[in-house]
């Protein structure tokens, strides 16, 4: 009811302009309480709520038409996927999508496994830390320095180098698979993906990406994987004895032998 004073006494005798015709309900309500303070506040907190109702419904329209106007003015018209997820269309690219993103935490898990290894930690006291990095590059700088540490030569340095800056590569083109929106241009029925990145440079456009390239960032991690095997058990062959006594006795996910 102090809310209704203080916003009686700010009007004045003078008919107010209005926006909205909705909202000269508003001002009558409160004018009704400024002009008739005898009146029971219950009443008056009834009519002020009522005019509210009437000032939204009036309101309502206004923005929809105003944000119709603007959407109308873009140079394309499409479907995001999420309004035809029944289409049998779209069945094999949420498939693709969903085996990219499975596939790339399978990468990242051994590569957290290989920090845990160098540095000999228990599995869990070492999730605790890697959880923290979710980045590939710093993932692999934490790699490497650890491989710099246990007495790696030049060469080995290199090679994991190389890796990391691929796998940063791939990295940026799986973040924008899993994360970006996916559409149907209702003219061309292209599947597209919205791409709105501002790397030092804007880019805010739809690209055109069936299935086979998703398929194929698939296959390329798939290689990374592989490679980052082999890396390992060079490493493994080349470094001094390591510790492990940390590592080794704690409890965690066994690695797969036909790959490490």
């Amino acid at each position: 009811m102090d809310f209704l004073r203080q916003c009686s006494s700010l009007w004045t005798p003078k008919k107010p302009r209005l926006i909205c015709p909705g909202f000269s309900s508003l001002a009558s309500c409160v004018w009704v309480v400024r002009s008739y303070p005898a009146r029971a506040w219950d009443e008056a907190a009834v009519v002020f709520s009522k005019a509210l109702a009437k000032a939204y419904r009036a309101l309502v329209p206004v923005l929809r038409r105003w944000a119709c106007s603007l959407f109308a003015c873009l140079p394309w018209r499409h479907h995001t996927m999420s309004e035809v997820v029944r289409d049998p269309r779209f069945e094999d690219h949420y498939k693709s999508i969903g085996s990219v993103a499975v596939i790339w935490a399978v990468l990242e898990l051994r590569i957290n496994y290989a920090i845990w290894e160098l540095a000999n930690l228990n599995k869990q006291a070492g999730a605790c830390i890697t959880a923290q990095i979710t980045a590939p590059v710093p993932r692999m700088r934490a790699l490497i320095s650890l491989v710099h540490f246990r007495g790696g030569d030049n060469n080995l340095l290199k090679a994991l180098n190389k890796f990391s800056g691929k796998l940063d590569g791939l990295a940026r083109r799986r973040n924008r698979v899993v994360h970006d929106p996916w559409s149907v241009n209702e003219e061309s029925g292209e599947i597209q993906r919205m791409e709105i990145t501002a790397d030092r440079k804007l880019v805010y456009e739809f690209k055109t990406e069936d299935t086979a390239l998703v398929d194929q960032i698939y296959d390329d991690i798939d290689a990374a994987i592989k490679e980052f095997a082999a890396l390992w058990r060079r490493l493994l062959a080349e470094l001094p004895p390591l510790p492990k006594t940390q590592f080794e006795q704690s409890r965690g996910i066994l690695r797969d032998p036909q790959i490490d």
